[in-house]
């Protein structure tokens, strides 16, 4: 099983897979660190340029957009000792009859707790506008509504690990004297056609039952070595019910015709005068 991460990281390396093995270690070391070379410049001048803000870049503008949109939205508290607000949504075309508000429902949880009908905070850990809208109305601070790992301190440790390079200890690409080294045959390579691969999945035990493994079993007589669509048992059953049914059908053959032969012979000594065998 895969996922969007694993996908994601293998398109980063699609350059790579055709190095050898060495190369494709050193690619991998040299270009996860600058990754974190970069990332790691840009919070330490996330920092010093917003001393203000305790959250990193993205969520900076994350929560600039979502205070400005919730500064359209109408709350009003509804509850009393558990913190409920509704949140009524400024509609996107205007106001009217034939619009239909919109209307969320937001709750506090203490300082630091909160929940929505639209479930951003908990799927996000982030606030929504509608949160906003909430704080805003009872001068709470968004700020505890955040998670930790949204701010910029916590972005700036992230990045801030160290690499070390291996060629200290060896460079891998020589072999050492009196080491058995393994080439393979020529011979044996796979001919490969021109264009994509039809399939890259590698293949396990699961593909053994659905390209007809050794494992038949019958389901009718519970053998091993068939099918249940070729099991001789059935077949002799079969073929035994087959030839009883015919000899019943040429039973059944033989006193319908006796029954036909006796109403002509009715018909015709009724036609003749000719009753029982008497003469009338």
């Amino acid at each position: 099983m895969t996922s969007n991460l694993a996908e994601v990281y293998n398109w980063v390396l699609r350059g790579s897979r055709g190095l050898p093995l060495v190369a494709i270690v050193e690619s991998v070391l040299h270009g996860t660190t600058k990754w974190f070379q970069d990332r790691y410049t840009r919070a330490g001048l996330h920092i010093q340029n917003n001393p203000t803000t305790p959250y990193c870049a993205v969520v900076m503008a994350y929560m600039e957009e979502k205070s400005k949109k919730g500064q359209g939205h109408m709350a009003r508290q509804a509850g009393n000792a558990q913190r409920r607000f509704e949140v009524t949504l400024r509609h996107r075309t205007g106001f009217g009859i034939s619009v239909e508000e919109r209307t969320q429902e937001v709750q506090f949880d203490g300082q630091s707790g909160c929940t929505c009908t639209c479930n951003k905070p908990l799927l996000y850990h982030k606030s929504c506008s509608h949160v906003l809208a909430a704080a805003a109305k009872t001068k709470m601070e968004p700020r505890a509504f955040v998670s930790g790992y949204y701010m910029k301190e916590a972005v700036f440790n992230t990045w801030s690990g160290e690499f070390w390079g291996y060629r200290i200890v060896g460079n891998f690409t020589s072999v050492a004297v009196g080491h058995r080294v393994y080439i393979p045959s020529m011979n044996l390579l796979r001919a490969t056609k021109i264009g994509r691969r039809k399939t890259r999945r590698i293949r396990n035990d699961m593909d053994e039952g659905e390209a007809g493994g050794p494992t038949r079993q019958c389901l009718y007589c519970l053998n091993f070595g068939h099918r249940m669509k070729y099991c001789p048992k059935l077949r002799e059953e079969r073929a035994n019910e087959g030839a009883d049914d015919q000899g019943q059908s040429s039973t059944a053959a033989a006193v319908a015709a006796q029954g036909r032969n006796r109403r002509r012979r009715v018909r015709r000594q009724e036609q003749t005068g000719v009753a029982d065998g008497s003469a009338i």
